[in-house]
């Protein structure tokens, strides 16, 4: 028999009692003794998962994108014994989308990952920080971990948007000159929003057509000008989830990096990072250095 710990978020907006039954019969009848944790705080997964790692022959996960940036957390600097899995039940579930999975349907997601195989997924490090699938920062970057929390569970992906125009969009933001060297190239440019990712879909849109989550490679888009025709035009691309970067190609920079460094002067802006849709704060310095690496790869139960 093996054995399949479930670490569940009950608040979780998409999360209820029934699905998390009907999740532990099918693990029953696919030959799994389960147990089951509940993620009674922000940041009660990493130690959950560092506790049952050696357990287990599986770690289940069923939360939103927080819960798999803190099961990564877990992971990080560990011998990982037990594979590891997840069921999205957030609100906008991009990692559930890049993992393969289907969105807002976790039982049928769930039979894909029993009839799946695991497989390496890179994740992120900056500054030693981890980051699942996302870090950035600048113009609306603060947006996933602004929305209230109600909005999300009222209005799911929508929500994002409301807040956005709630906060006066119209203003155009400001660019900062940023020094980037990547996989040691040296880049002068300005950034207006700069994000780092391993993923398709970001804020619940897809934004990269053909990516490989497990190349030991980041994709890295900067969006160095702003007008106030293209704002309009990606906030109508962004409502009716057509998003590309490639459309944008005169104003977004994008490359890809093993490794990469970005330096600018913090003296007169408030830089703090959204990693996984959470805050991460950064010291004040008056040059501020972003060091990003492939922390590494956690091994997943994932669709064929």
């Amino acid at each position: 028999m093996r054995h399949c710990t479930v670490i569940y978020n009950p608040v979780a907006s998409s999360f209820d009692n029934n699905l998390l039954v009907a999740v532990l019969e099918r693990l029953k009848d696919a030959d799994y003794v389960c147990s089951i944790v509940k993620s009674n705080r922000a940041g009660a997964v990493v130690p959950l998962v560092q506790e049952r790692n050696d357990k287990c022959d599986l770690i289940l996960t069923m939360g939103g994108d927080g819960t798999v940036s803190e099961a990564c957390h877990g992971f990080f600097g560990l011998k990982q014994h037990a594979a590891y899995a997840h069921l999205s039940v957030g609100t906008t579930n991009d990692i559930g989308i890049n993992l393969g999975l289907i969105p807002k349907d976790p039982l049928a997601s769930l039979e894909l990952l029993l009839d799946g195989h695991e497989s390496g997924v890179d994740f992120l490090t900056v500054n030693g920080n981890t980051a699942f699938y996302v870090s950035c920062f600048g113009f609306a970057a603060d947006v996933p971990y602004k929305t209230p929390a109600f909005l999300k569970r009222r209005l799911g992906h929508a929500a994002y948007l409301a807040y956005f125009m709630s906060m006066g969009w119209r203003k155009l933001p400001r660019r900062r000159a940023l020094r980037v060297t990547a996989d040691g190239k040296l880049l002068e440019t300005e950034s207006i929003l700069t994000i780092v990712s391993n993923s398709h879909v970001f804020g619940g849109v897809n934004i990269y057509n053909d990516i490989d989550i497990g190349d030991g490679r980041f994709e890295v888009a900067i969006l160095e000008r702003l007008s106030p025709n293209l704002a309009r035009q990606i906030l109508s691309d962004y409502t009716h989830n057509r998003v590309d970067i490639s459309r944008y190609k005169d104003t977004i920079r994008t490359l890809q990096a093993r490794e990469l460094v970005l330096e600018f002067d913090n003296s007169d802006w408030d830089v703090d990072l959204d990693n996984d849709g959470e805050c991460l704060r950064l010291p004040r310095d008056e040059h501020l250095r972003l060091e990003y690496r492939i922390g590494g790869q956690i091994r997943m139960l994932l669709p064929r």
